[in-house]
């Protein structure tokens, strides 16, 4: 063979190695490239199938959370608890005293308070193997807190992987992790605060006035408070009192007998409103009101016993109304012009009293707007107020409850038109059975 053609087929040789280690290369490159998206792939849905099984245990835990807060209240609503089954909750404690002055003190807060805060609630998930055999270890963990009305917040962590016990269950941070969170509100109880008589604007009701309490230990914070008026009504006798025409008053039991505030008779109606009713308005008490078939036109036959702990009084009482419901919310959205007893405990929420008959409450009073014989301005008839008084027809004014032809019936403290509170402190605690409900958008999933 010619020399010439020794170094072509040499040359050739070293071509096809050439490009057969280039395909080979390429070929090798590949298959790792592929091999590595195949790594990668697996550990992506590895990832998320952990993340699935952990976030199914944080849907677990808070599933079984709810479940045990409400066997609780459940149990805690019994006359004599099996505090065996109670895990979570307790009652709360009752109101501490009320301190001495004259404020809005309304407030809502739940009936219950966790037994340990700082406690997690835990639990191991009943082993579902996956695909490949393994328990996956999955477990939660759950805490809450409960916010100033009565809102209970509740996280649940859940976890996969967990090798910890009781309260380390989910908290090695290197563990795959959901967190689910949830809202509820819990049953509440509405305090109307800790006034004896709290007025939005004025009074101007020249009559008896006693306030007590009830109970000595639990002495109102403030007699009345009241928003506007009364200044020029006062007398020597009525010295450090609220200077509202009152022909004589006792008030040995309060804390502070009587302060006027301004910022009251600034506030719009709602909000005023709303400061005794645990932040809930006219139309969502009435709407209890109604769901509970206490919804009554007027004071029907003179007496009223509902069994219930919300009534709502749509129009005026007048003539002759006793409340005989026991520790009950009644809530006049009318006028009170006769008289009135509640003698087995009541809050009671007036739009405006003109009073023309005696009033004895066991408990408190609000008046959103005022306390007087008429409505401001109006024209009050010649011997409409009995004994020939007035003795000239007259318009009303805020303040003269000082002039006797002018004042309340009974204007010389006789029994026909005393005011007489004998301070209790009321609270209205919603039923167990509307112990929880979700708000809505509450779930957070993250």
């Amino acid at each position: 063979m010619p020399r010439y053609l020794n170094r072509i087929s040499k040359q050739q040789g070293i071509a096809a190695l050439v490009v057969t280690l280039l395909i080979t290369l390429i070929a090798t490159v590949a298959t790792v490239y592929a091999s590595r998206n195949s790594l990668i792939s697996q550990k992506a849905s590895d990832n998320s199938y952990q993340a699935t099984v952990a976030a199914q245990a944080a849907e677990n835990g808070m599933n079984d959370f709810i479940i045990q807060i409400q066997a609780d209240m459940t149990e805690l609503a019994k006359s004599t608890p099996n505090n065996a089954l109670i895990k979570i909750l307790k009652k709360a404690a009752p109101p501490a005293a009320a301190a001495a002055g004259c404020a809005l003190s309304g407030s809502a807060t739940s009936q219950y308070e966790l037994k340990n805060p700082t406690q997690y609630f835990t639990g191991s998930i009943t082993p579902v193997n996956a695909i490949s055999g393994v328990d996956q270890k999955s477990a939660y963990r759950v805490n809450a807190e409960f916010a100033a009305d009565g809102t209970l917040n509740i996280k649940s962590e859940g976890c996969v992987g967990n090798a910890d016990t009781g309260a380390n269950i989910c908290s090695n941070d290197e563990l795959a992790k959901s967190t689910l969170r949830k809202s509820i509100k819990t049953s509440t109880a509405i305090d109307p605060g800790n006034n004896a008589i709290t007025l939005k604007n004025n009074i101007d009701a020249r009559s008896t006035l006693n306030i007590s309490a009830f109970d000595t230990t639990k002495k109102p914070s403030c007699g009345v408070m009241y928003g506007s008026g009364g200044q020029s009504a006062c007398t020597p006798s009525q010295a450090n009192q609220y200077c509202l025409s009152m022909a004589s008053s006792t008030m040995s039991d309060t804390q502070t007998t009587s302060a006027k505030n301004t910022n009251l008779s600034t506030m719009n109606n709602d909000d005023y409103f709303k400061s005794f009713f645990g932040g809930m308005s006219k139309t969502e008490v009435k709407a209890e009101a109604t769901k509970n078939g206490s919804v009554l036109a007027g004071c029907p036959g003179g007496s009223i016993s509902t069994g219930k702990k919300i009534i709502w009084i749509e129009g005026d009482v007048s003539g002759s109304c006793t409340f005989n419901d026991s520790d009950a919310f009644v809530i006049v959205n009318g006028n009170v012009t006769g008289q009135v007893a509640a003698l087995s405990g009541a809050f009671i929420y007036a739009n405006n009293v003109f009073q023309n008959g005696a009033i004895n409450v066991v408990g408190s009073v609000a008046v959103e707007g005022t306390w007087d014989v008429a409505g401001l301005g109006s024209t009050i008839p010649v011997g409409s107020l009995g004994a020939g008084r007035p003795f000239t027809a007259i318009v009303n004014n805020i303040d003269d409850g000082i002039n006797p032809d002018h004042a309340a019936q009974a204007y010389d403290g006789t029994a026909g038109g005393a005011l007489t509170i004998s301070y209790k402190k009321i609270r209205y605690e919603s039923p167990p059975e509307s112990g929880t409900s979700t708000r809505t958008g509450s779930w957070i999933d993250f």
